[in-house]
């Protein structure tokens, strides 16, 4: 797999049009396209600047060209190497490192913001791509959107996934008072800056005096203006201010989104294999060529050639910078969150720190990228292409989230069903569907080869000085196991006074929103019922083996660390002692993406009623036979794409005593050979609940399966030829909520059957 690929017999150059019309009945270049936001032949900004260019691409020698058409080559050769990021003529500190190193150290202090747990790098964080690879982005609340990765960011036209920014440090703005995401304002911006002696010389030697914020008469702790809410506090305090004393904080707060934008423009990572196969295209080297092994080179084949993806992502940026609407899923109806692209000119226009406004170095070229915009039916749900470097590394994708692996994305451009059915569904204005979005239909091989090629997109490391804030200057980290810590002993402590040591703290990461708002918190809510309480600490990202026994001690029935992203040996056989004689206990690790087989086996001891571990995305076949002989019902709904012999390890028993059950609830379908692994299981609860279509075969190699309950609950439809399949079940209890319209004499067969079936409402 690691050699260079054989060079194959020169082919005949295929014509390949390049216009709307002359490729409308192609299948969709779109396959990972956008893996956020892109689609073939996008619907346009009709009047966007051109994307990064890179020089012609010398002649290459006939024997290393043979593999690939010219047509193919063409769009190869654009893809490397990727350029400097292009100037910014709106920021003329763009590329000053002493700004930079002033942005570093921002970008690292959570004191900007509201609660002062929330940095930049909450959101971004270097060890995970530059996002924090969630769905959606968690600040002082769950925000509406995923954080885009920050690698190679400053090669982007426009900002968020709707475009509404134009500029990369007028966008750094946005989030600091966003009430979801760092909850703070400019005024305590600035203060932040004027008060740390570090901070303040860092600004003074870049940009000059700052005003004198010690004045309290002129410049309150806290203000914003706070548009349409003339009676928020924030508001009031800002409009309390003199004119001059504002046009000079909003002068601070452009100068620090300079600043960011001058430390974000180096995080740039290093060559990709991709790179390194193009420049041995380009020279004949054989060590270049080897970069790419035979599966990833036919990957690179079908992305140029038949699965059109390079028409969206080509370029050296691998996208086209555009907005697109590929037919997602959608998992709200909420307006402002489904109308895209089309919902950002306003922003663009009006931003008062816009690329065009009194706060730019360049107003003009503001002014000549935004005013020639024109809004347009098409541009309704669509969202940003986004670069397809590294994108291996900023799981899950797509604007929310909505699909968490890679596998998950080709699928979806490969059927294309679920989001045909929700995007026609959900929208009600009207608008130009992009006609080419449709299946590619990819064999098992082809899938194999894109997924091989993808993962090629990743660069080497970035620089490791700026993973980090800078020497010199102290910063307040992101929210720390400390201080979470301390909110569980002072709140625990208020509750033992009132009612109980139970209490509610944080997020239920399982429905992904907010059990109790900041004023309860505030109060210390005491819950009488103990095996009622929740304690969530979705911002914890690490402990201590001393840490977690803290955490361990906690009466309540369930256990939530949604934030901690990593488990080893130590920690995991402490964690496992959390509820030590209570049987009913759950404990929730959704956060952990990985786990080893030593590690499975300390939490396979865990005592409890539930383990859920929904973050894990890959299994090896000993972590899941270890993880099989927990006797609870063990919860694995991140993973999406399970191998047959993973399945079989998880699936049959290793103890005697029988266990509660196995969740498997994030393919939406199964194949036969999944499904004959399944059909091992012995225990409790075998749900399978995302499962959205079934085939008689998958239903009989599922039969054997032994379990109290089968749930099959995103089920819609079912044959004859499947029902007949289900009466022979082994299972006592089927599941079948989803299935709502089901013909009477078929109802009645699933009646006579021995498997007792809870079908629709029933």
């Amino acid at each position: 797999m690691s050699s260079a690929p054989r060079i194959r017999p020169f082919r005949e150059s295929r014509a390949r049009a390049t216009s709307v019309a002359g490729i409308a009945g192609v299948a969709c270049g779109a396959l990972v396209l956008a893996l956020a936001g892109g689609c073939e032949t996008p619907a346009r900004d009709v009047t966007s600047q051109a994307a990064p260019t890179t020089p012609a691409a010398p002649t290459i020698p006939a024997a290393d060209a043979a593999d690939f058409t010219p047509d193919e080559l063409r769009s190869i050769l654009r893809m490397s190497p990727l350029p400097p990021p292009p100037a910014d003529p709106t920021n003329a500190y763009a590329d000053d490192p002493r700004a930079a190193r002033l942005g570093q150290a921002l970008f690292f202090d959570a004191r900007l913001s509201a609660d002062g747990r929330v940095a930049c790098a909450s959101c971004h964080a270097p060890d995970q791509g530059w996002s924090d690879g969630r769905g959606r982005a968690r600040g002082v609340d769950i925000a509406d959107f995923s954080a885009p990765t920050l690698l190679d960011v400053a090669q982007q036209r426009w900002f968020f996934w709707d475009g509404r920014s134009d500029a990369l440090w007028n966008q750094a703005l946005f989030p600091l008072e966003n009430p979801k995401e760092h909850g703070a304002d400019r005024l305590l911006v600035a203060h932040v800056v004027h008060d740390d002696p570090a901070l303040r010389r860092a600004y003074v030697d870049v940009f000059g005096a700052l005003p004198p914020l010690d004045d309290g008469a002129r410049f309150p702790a806290r203000a914003r203006p706070v548009p349409d809410a003339p009676d928020d506090p924030l508001d009031v305090a800002w409009r309390g201010m003199h004119d001059d004393d504002r046009a000079a904080i909003d002068r601070v707060f452009a100068n620090v989104g300079k600043a960011f934008e001058a430390y974000e423009r180096q995080i740039r990572p290093g060559e990709s294999p991709l790179d390194r196969f193009v420049r041995g295209l380009r020279t004949g080297d054989p060590s270049d060529l080897a970069a790419l092994d035979a599966d990833a080179v036919a990957g690179l084949r079908l992305f140029v050639g038949r699965g059109r993806c390079s028409v969206c992502h080509g370029g050296p940026t691998l996208s086209d910078l555009e907005f697109h609407d590929v037919r997602l899923h959608l998992d709200t109806d909420e307006e402002a969150l489904v109308v895209g692209r089309a919902g950002a000119f306003r922003s663009l226009r009006t931003n008062p720190f816009g690329g065009g406004g009194a706060f730019s170095d360049d107003p003009a070229a503001g002014h000549d990228k935004v005013d020639p915009l024109v809004p347009a039916h098409e541009l309704y749900g669509a969202f940003k292409t986004p670069s397809l470097r590294n994108v291996a590394r900023t799981a899950p994708y797509m604007h929310r989230g909505q699909l968490p692996t890679l596998e998950a994305v080709v699928e979806h451009y490969s059927r294309m069903d679920q989001g045909n059915r929700a995007h026609r569904g959900q929208h009600a204005a009207p608008r130009q569907e992009e006609s080419i979005l449709m299946p590619l239909a990819l064999s098992a091989d082809e899938t194999r080869g894109l997924l091989a090629f993808l993962r090629s997109l990743t660069g080497d490391e970035v620089d490791p000085a700026l993973r980090g804030p800078p020497p010199g200057f102290e910063v307040h980290p992101p929210s720390t196991v400390e201080r979470a810590l301390a909110d569980f002993e002072r709140i625990s402590a208020r509750a033992v006074a009132r009612t109980s040591p139970a209490f509610l703290l944080g997020l239920d990461p399982r429905l992904d929103r907010p059990l109790v708002d900041a004023a309860l918190h505030d109060q210390a809510l005491a819950v009488d019922d103990p095996s009622r309480a929740l304690l969530a600490l979705p911002g914890v990202e690490a402990l201590t083996p001393a840490e977690a026994s803290t955490l361990a001690r906690f009466d309540g029935l369930r256990l939530a660390l949604p934030g901690l992203l990593s488990l080893d040996v130590p920690l995991a056989r402490t964690l496992a002692t959390f509820g030590t004689g209570r049987p009913e206990v759950e404990l929730f690790l959704d956060g952990v993406a990985t786990l080893d087989a030593e590690a499975a086996a300390a939490l396979a001891d865990f005592g409890g009623a539930r383990l859920s571990l929904g973050g894990l995305r890959v299994l090896d076949v000993a972590s899941a036979r270890t993880l099989a002989s927990y006797q609870g019902l063990l919860v694995l709904n991140g993973m999406f794409d399970i191998p047959p012999d993973v399945a079989l390890a998880l699936a049959q028993p290793t103890r005697t005593s029988a266990r509660r059950g196995l969740a498997l609830d994030g393919p939406r379908r199964i194949d036969v050979a999944l499904a004959r692994a399944l059909g091992a299981f012995r225990g409790g609860t075998l749900s399978l609940a995302g499962v959205e279509e079934l085939e008689p075969d998958q239903v009989a190699a599922l039969a054997p399966a032994r379990a109290a309950r089968l749930r099959l609950d995103s089920v819609r439809t079912a044959t004859p030829e499947i029902v007949d399949a289900l009466c022979r079940v082994s299972a006592e209890t089927v599941s079948l909520r989803g299935l709502y319209l089901l013909d009477p004499a078929l109802r009645a067969r699933l009646a006579a059957a021995p498997a007792v079936f809870l079908v629709g409402e029933d």
